[in-house]
């Protein structure tokens, strides 16, 4: 790693910066993963998209539908096409402790820059601040790597931001936090914790904003930057350049040319399918996607879905 372990929060306010993706997983018609369909998605973001940082394999991926050997040779994969050119941020979490600090070692071990743990499960008992606390604690205090949760309701509960707090000021190595958080809360971990952590909203649409009104410096991430970009078209990389410039109204209009290509992809979401419409979009604009394929329980899109998906991708002018 570039950083010792008490240099991670000065090397993650220096370097973490500019757009964040999501990765998926690519599956066969044998729901066996695609290996080569990984490779290839990590070139297309990295040499097409210009992505700063791959999240890689957390809940876009699918990661709790995969096995512990799946995860790691596909996080070797992200590492290996990745090194030099984007960043990456491992979703280590699994259900069992010591396996999601196995997870975070063999990032280490890899060279990637960063592990995302997400916050952990209470089961048939209440969440205790403390045992968070603890949970994070133990995990940064036997590894180097820096530490980016998170924080989420897939669980049942949101780190509060005092807890978030309380984290960034007593592990060294704890840098920042992905926040799938209503925008109060959000706004308040940054007022608690001031510049020790990188703070981002996971949401695209606020990134702008965040940018330039309250200083988020990356955004950590989402299925975004891969949906609506593609070879012919990178408007959130255009706005996001354009912002850091300080050209604020090019910025914006670039912005604003977004929202159709929004508008069309939430219109043909199936419910309860859209990481499958994730990848059969994502194919549409020249990633390996399997044709939308999904492990189970997930269900699979049918022809006339994949028909309207589509339709869609062809009114954006993505293709």
């Amino acid at each position: 790693m570039e950083y010792r372990k008490n240099e991670a929060k000065e090397w993650a306010k220096e370097k973490i910066r500019g757009v964040w993706i999501a990765t998926y997983t690519p599956f066969a018609p044998d729901f066996q993963v695609d290996w080569e369909g990984c490779r290839h998605n990590i070139r297309y973001v990295r040499d097409h998209l210009q992505i700063k940082g791959n999240f890689h394999a957390g809940m876009v991926g699918e990661t709790f539908h995969q096995t512990i050997a799946e995860r790691k040779r596909h996080l070797q994969i992200a590492v290996e096409e990745s090194k030099g050119k984007m960043m990456t941020l491992s979703a280590p979490h699994c259900e069992t402790p010591l396996v999601t600090l196995e997870l975070v070692k063999y990032a280490e071990e890899l060279g990637a820059e960063l592990s995302g743990p997400m916050n952990p499960r209470f089961y048939q008992n209440t969440m205790t601040e403390e045992g968070v606390f603890q949970y994070y604690k133990w995990i940064a205090d036997q590894v180097n790597i820096a530490i980016f949760p998170l924080n989420q309701l897939e669980h049942g509960y949101l780190m509060s931001p005092q807890l978030i707090c309380r984290l960034a000021n007593e592990i060294p190595n704890f840098v920042g936090v992905k926040n799938i958080a209503p925008p109060e809360h959000t706004r308040l971990v940054r007022s608690l914790c001031g510049d020790k952590i990188i703070v981002s909203d996971a949401e695209e649409e606020h990134w702008l904003s965040n940018l330039t009104l309250h200083g988020q410096e990356a955004y950590i991430s989402s299925a975004a930057p891969f949906l609506f970009q593609s070879k012919k078209s990178k408007l959130i990389n255009e706005y996001t350049d354009l912002a850091e410039k300080g050209e604020f109204a090019k910025a914006l209009e670039a912005c604003k040319r977004v929202e159709p290509m929004r508008r069309a992809f939430i219109k043909v979401v199936p419910p309860g399918k859209r990481y499958a419409t994730h990848k059969y979009w994502a194919q549409l604009l020249g990633m390996a996607g399997g044709d939308g394929r999904v492990r189970p329980p997930y269900q699979q899109l049918t022809e006339a879905e994949k028909e309207a998906i589509k339709a869609a991708v062809q009114s954006t002018g993505l293709i």
